[in-house]
């Protein structure tokens, strides 16, 4: 993201680097999603959330020491790739299987924390455009393929009436 000014760029920085308070990164620690694949690590979010309390506080402390801008620790840096099965029964067929990139589950809370940042400040300021569908609250890309639809379908009825009249 280009600024104009320094102080713009300084206070987009600040959005992304703030602190996350304890409330907020209990919060986002309840939000976590269940039954997703741990990374490297191996660490699930389910992990995450009944680890005790001094591993959480050391979880949040890190966190926020990354959010200031130090470097993410080598360990949460790496993916792999892992193979799943689109339909169940067909594990035996390279077609019916689908890569998926696993991250440490303590990269993703904080990649987390930067996107929904970011799109509460996008948002905020009307960066995005009204039609841009993915990844955003209450609105769906399903919406975005109806008007793809109707599009398609007013050209062939307008392209029939032309045909028509010749």
């Amino acid at each position: 993201m280009r600024c104009s000014r320094r102080e713009g760029c300084d206070a987009e920085r600040r959005i992304l680097q703030r602190e996350v308070g304890r409330e907020e990164f209990d919060e986002w620690m309840r939000k976590l999603p269940k039954g997703k694949s741990g990374g490297p690590d191996e660490m699930t979010y389910e992990m995450w959330q009944e680890a005790p309390d001094p591993m959480q506080e050391l979880l949040w402390r890190s966190v926020n020491t990354v959010l200031a801008g130090s470097q993410l620790p080598e360990e949460w840096a790496g993916a792999f790739t892992k193979l799943i099965v689109k339909k169940a029964g067909a594990e035996g067929a390279l077609e019916d299987l689908r890569p998926v990139c696993l991250m440490s589950t303590a990269a993703k809370i904080i990649t987390g924390i930067w996107a929904h940042r970011l799109l509460t400040t996008l948002e905020a300021k009307g960066v995005l455009e009204d039609v841009q569908e993915g990844f955003r609250p209450e609105r769906s890309t399903k919406r975005q393929v109806m008007r793809l639809l109707n599009c398609i379908n007013d050209a062939k009825r307008n392209g029939e009436k032309r045909q028509k009249r010749r």
